[in-house]
């Protein structure tokens, strides 16, 4: 069975305020301190390269954008076969007084319970975190909106 990890957030700013900065890849160091690099053109199809911290360490690993569609939703991810997989999927949407920003990342495969036994929380932690700091870059870079 899948691990599937999620963290959410409401965001007081516009969807597309939201989207720039999540879509800023060369800036991520400036505010994401989860995932501070994400090196890409942004063409479905094309490399995405990766820095995470997990466990207080940086991880460098390289996904492929699978998705993206302008301004509410970025997939990216791999696959190794049947031993492991994983898909990042974050949305933007409307919602009362701003948008409402969601990430799911889905692991699957034979290695998926090592993964989990040795990054779970890690990763649970990460993601949060990032949603937390998506809120206050936006809310700091004048997407903020009363």
């Amino acid at each position: 069975m899948p691990l599937v990890y999620r963290a959410e957030v409401h965001i007081r700013a516009p969807v597309e305020a939201v989207w720039g900065v999540l879509r800023d890849f060369d800036r991520y160091e400036e505010w994401n301190t989860f995932n501070p690099s994400a090196r890409t053109t942004g063409i479905v199809g094309d490399p995405i390269a990766l820095t995470v911290t997990l466990r207080g360490r940086r991880v460098t690993q390289t996904e492929t954008v699978r998705e993206l569609t302008e301004p509410s939703r970025l997939v990216w991810g791999f696959s190794r076969g049947p031993v492991l997989w994983a898909d990042r999927v974050q949305t933007i949407a409307p919602a009362e007084g701003g948008a409402h920003y969601v990430t799911v990342d889905t692991i699957g495969g034979l290695l998926s319970p090592i993964v989990g036994w040795l990054y779970g929380s890690s990763l649970q932690d990460g993601f949060q975190q990032m949603a937390a700091d998506l809120q206050r870059r936006v809310s700091n870079s004048g997407g903020f909106s009363e």
